[in-house]
């Protein structure tokens, strides 16, 4: 047996050809592969977006939503989808969206919550999984009789950078 093993390593290694596809092959292969797939956590990492909460009669009158922001917005939550700002008016979320302060604010709007998005945001890869996320959740916890979870979402303002803007962007 172990004459048969030499026999084939010493086979293997007078032929440059045969050398080249039982070991190249593969190791330059597992390269490729390794270069290709490397890296996919990052490109599919969710950053939470800072949106606005508009916290008027309406979204109090909103049974389970707030249950259902505290749920994709909260420090231990997997994905964290949002950086919440409570705004008192559906005018100032759209102001702090001007004002780049934010990316787009929820709001109640027609019986239902409504998200909406400065035009550059839509694109990111973010906002669908955002909006399926908010569209499952809010399902799941209004549609349940005995969902209690009522966290209020923090009253914060936005923090000024060191730059002196309080822009998302201009902070990173």
């Amino acid at each position: 047996m172990r004459s048969v093993f030499s026999y084939q390593v010493l086979r293997l290694l007078r032929d440059k050809i045969l050398l080249l596809w039982t070991l190249g092959l593969p190791i330059a292969l597992s390269l490729l592969f390794m270069m290709m797939f490397s890296g996919l956590e990052e490109g599919y990492a969710v950053d939470p977006m800072r949106v606005g909460i508009v916290h008027d009669d309406a979204y109090a009158a909103e049974a389970g939503l707030d249950g259902a922001l505290a749920a994709v917005s909260a420090a231990d939550a997997e994905p964290r989808l949002l950086d919440p700002v409570a705004y008192d008016t559906a005018e100032q979320a759209a102001a702090a969206v001007q004002e780049g302060e934010t990316v787009g604010y929820i709001a109640v709007e027609d019986g239902g919550p409504a998200l909406h998005l400065t035009p550059a945001c839509n694109d990111l890869a973010t906002t669908p999984v955002l909006r399926a996320a908010l569209d499952a959740t809010c399902k799941a916890v209004m549609s349940s009789p005995g969902w209690s979870l009522r966290a209020p979402i923090p009253r914060r303002r936005p923090q000024r950078c060191s730059s002196g803007t309080s822009s998302p962007r201009s902070c990173r």
